[in-house]
């Protein structure tokens, strides 16, 4: 199970570098301007990973100093840094896409 995380926005190749590496069992957070990947719904991507069942969160702070919070896709969930701490803890490998 790997955490992946991706700070790139949307127009940057590596959310679909790293959606073809996703596997199940595997989650994915957004961070930096990578949360700009959640707040539209014509992510063919992001909405193939969701699809998929893959969880996918936003951190909320990130979101928020972008002025995201009420254009998030339903599906994305979002998380604090505790809560981003938690998910790297309960994952066996991690790796940074950007």
């Amino acid at each position: 199970m790997i955490l992946h995380t991706l700070n790139k926005s949307p127009d940057h190749p590596a959310l679909n570098r790293c959606a073809g590496f996703i596997s199940d069992g595997d989650c994915l957070i957004l961070i930096e301007d990578g949360v700009y990947c959640a707040a539209t719904n014509d992510s063919s991507t992001l909405n193939n990973l969701l699809l998929r069942e893959i969880p996918v969160f936003c951190l909320q702070a990130d979101v928020e100093a972008r002025g995201l919070l009420n254009r998030l896709n339903p599906a994305v969930q979002l998380i604090d840094y505790e809560g981003f701490v938690t998910l790297s803890t309960e994952q066996t490998k991690s790796k940074r896409w950007g």
